[in-house]
């Protein structure tokens, strides 16, 4: 198998694609410019009323340690079933952030003036429960076990701050 940018392994046996790992922290957060790969999920969120900054915080920390754990091939540590998480496959996970990830919580004076809802373009014929969200999910990989997992795993850790407000799921393969 040939080497991927931020593949993780010293011996060929080590670097297969099923042990392949993305380093999730840098520059960008992994899966901006990472090549794309062959399974998907995304997931939006909407906080749910009388968030706290306190809980936001929390929430933050514990998606932190998770996605370090399920991108390195390791379940989380409150992780049911962590041997869903043993084939990292260039596991990705990226976080995006909605206008109401600022409003929910009372920090609208932090938000970025930049950060609003994007109007409809032209061609976009876009439904209201495909639309929208405080926080999303990104989950990319090779492995569709691994990104159903991740997805599920990072699912569950936040349900006591938000509620589900879409989810879908994706294979490219064309590849």
């Amino acid at each position: 198998a040939a080497a991927v940018e931020g593949a993780v392994g010293t011996t060929p046996e080590d670097n297969t694609l099923a042990n392949r790992t993305v380093d999730w922290r840098g520059t960008h957060q992994a899966g901006i410019a990472t090549d794309p790969q062959g399974h998907l999920t995304l997931l939006a969120f909407d906080l749910l009323p009388g968030t706290t900054v306190e809980a936001l915080r929390r929430l933050m920390l514990i998606w932190s340690d998770d996605i370090d754990q399920l991108t390195s091939g390791r379940g989380g540590i409150s992780d049911s079933e962590p041997e869903l998480a043993q084939t990292p496959a260039n596991l990705t996970v990226t976080l995006g952030v909605g206008p109401g990830f600022f409003d929910t919580p009372g920090l609208e004076s932090e938000r970025p003036e930049w950060l609003r809802q994007l109007p409809p373009f032209t061609l976009d014929r876009l439904e209201e429960r495909w639309n929208g969200g405080d926080l999303a999910l990104q989950i990319c990989g090779e492995d569709p076990i691994s990104v159903s997992h991740a997805a599920r795993f990072l699912a569950k850790e936040a349900r006591d701050f938000t509620t589900l407000r879409f989810g879908e799921t994706g294979s490219w393969l064309g590849r």
